[in-house]
């Protein structure tokens, strides 16, 4: 019996090395942390409920009080759920935390008022009790710690730009209709915060950019001195686009 015993705490203690060995993982962002935090905190969860009648009780399994064991079984369990759901920033965390605190608590005021005058279970009362402590305080801080940081510094108000003031120019209109084309033409001036815009149906329509993307690009090209100048040619294969030749020549990306 006392050769099953210890096997029990070795398995036990063999459970916990898992779970620390899948938060140090998480801790480092190391692949299978999710796997060995979920294979540990599980394990421990089904050996404390419930199994708790059978790991309990101390020097043997008879050396327990039975309705306490499975008490405690349940309530280190709902808090090794409740760590692990934190830990994996899967919903209901903080509900499954603050009941297992709670179960926690409980259960250490029960073993500092069910042990006195029951010296023959002292043992058996004291591995409840760390128990309770450790992951009680561990579902604590889980909860609370939060609240211990330096709250975030005041957002500054942000002046609002004032809208900018819009003209029509209905003489740029008329060079998009004389080259038999469809669209519009919009022109913001930021020094002077004025929009001037050949229509104003169109100008505040969406619309897929496509191709028009290519005027800023090349502006760009230019401005950066990318490209010599409005002439220069890309010796890139046809089926790539400008963007792409730029972004190459810049370095951006391999051929």
């Amino acid at each position: 019996m006392d050769t099953e015993r210890t096997d029990m705490r070795i398995a036990e203690k063999i459970i916990y090395g898992v779970a620390l060995l899948g938060l140090l993982f998480k801790i480092q962002h190391w692949p299978l942390a999710g796997i060995l935090l979920v294979l540990g905190l599980n394990a421990l969860a089904i050996v404390y409920f419930p199994l708790a009648a059978l790991w309990f009780g101390r020097p043997t399994r008879r050396d327990q009080v039975l309705w306490f064991s499975i008490f405690s079984g349940f309530g280190l369990s709902v808090m090794l759920i409740g760590l692990l759901f934190k830990l994996q920033h899967w919903p209901m965390a903080n509900a499954y935390l603050l009941l297992g605190t709670v179960l926690c608590a409980v259960i250490a005021l029960l073993c500092l008022l069910l042990r006195r005058g029951r010296t023959d279970l002292a043992s058996y009362f004291r591995g409840i009790l760390w128990r309770a402590s450790i992951l009680g305080g561990l579902g604590a801080l889980s909860i609370y710690g939060r609240s211990l940081k330096q709250g975030d510094p005041p957002i500054e108000p942000v002046e609002t730009a004032a809208p900018p003031a819009m003209s029509l120019r209905p003489d740029w209109a008329k060079h998009i209709a004389g080259s038999n084309a469809t669209g519009v033409f919009v022109l913001f001036e930021p020094d002077s915060n004025t929009i001037q815009l050949s229509e104003e149906a169109r100008a505040f329509k969406g619309f897929l950019p496509a191709s028009t993307f290519k005027v800023f690009y090349s502006l760009v090209a230019l401005q950066e001195k990318a490209v010599a100048d409005e002439r220069a040619m890309a010796d890139v294969p046809k089926r790539y686009t400008f963007t792409y030749a730029l972004l190459q020549r810049e370095g951006w990306v391999d051929r």
